[in-house]
């Protein structure tokens, strides 16, 4: 099976995104505070996914408290993925049944669950969790069947994963607001620092430059 991950956007592809989707959700639009950093600055996050039959990304969280979006662009007839998303307040009650998977590898043999757990996976891109795990969870998951055409936005560090049925294509953006980056500093930064992954964003770049872009605004 192929999972083919964070593939560079066609450039076809992002003038027509500006067609069909409202301006408030592009990327680099004018609520998305990317737009502030220079574009030498700017991590490239717009991409695409080409995924077959049973394969998906474990589950994770957006970089940085920043707010997901997916578009399935293209699939076979009756491809769909189904995501299981599940709110940051609920971020206890799923480490405690949380299960590593048996692979490190992106793509999973998602026919058969994982023997054994750790609750460190959360925040690995590595953890799997299973339909029948959910059965007596003490917590609420928002599942969504995504077909051709339908954008599926996911909330600043809420957890998600996405398994693939048939096969289907997929464009993938992110965006910050002043509110995730509320939620980056309170939580996802310090928590990054005990795990040693890189910030990767940029934040507090963007805080300094959205200050300074509003005052001039403001003095105008």
């Amino acid at each position: 099976r192929v999972y083919a991950k964070d593939i560079t956007c066609p450039e076809q592809y992002k003038a027509s995104m500006e067609k069909i989707v409202p301006d408030y959700l592009l990327p680099h639009g004018p609520d998305d505070l990317f737009s502030i950093l220079p574009s030498r600055f700017r991590a490239e996050n717009l991409m695409c996914y080409l995924g077959q039959d049973n394969t998906g990304t474990p589950i994770h969280r957006d970089l940085c408290g920043t707010m997901g979006h997916n578009l399935m662009t293209m699939g076979d007839e009756n491809s769909f993925a189904e995501w299981i998303i599940i709110e940051n307040q609920y971020r206890d009650n799923l480490a405690a049944i949380l299960r590593p998977s048996q692979t490190d590898d992106a793509v999973a043999d998602l026919s058969s669950p994982p023997r054994h757990t750790k609750s460190s996976f959360m925040e690995s891109d590595r953890a799997w969790l299973h339909n029948s795990m959910l059965e007596n969870a003490q917590f609420q998951a928002q599942v969504i069947v995504q077909r051709p055409g339908d954008l599926v936005i996911i909330p600043s560090r809420a957890y998600h994963q996405v398994r693939n049925v048939g096969v289907s294509v997929k464009i993938a953006w992110n965006r910050i607001t002043a509110q995730t980056l509320q939620y980056a500093f309170e939580d996802q930064l310090p928590l990054y620092q005990t795990i040693n992954r890189p910030e990767v964003y940029k934040c507090k770049a963007i805080v300094q430059l959205t200050i300074q872009e509003w005052n001039k605004g403001l003095k105008e």
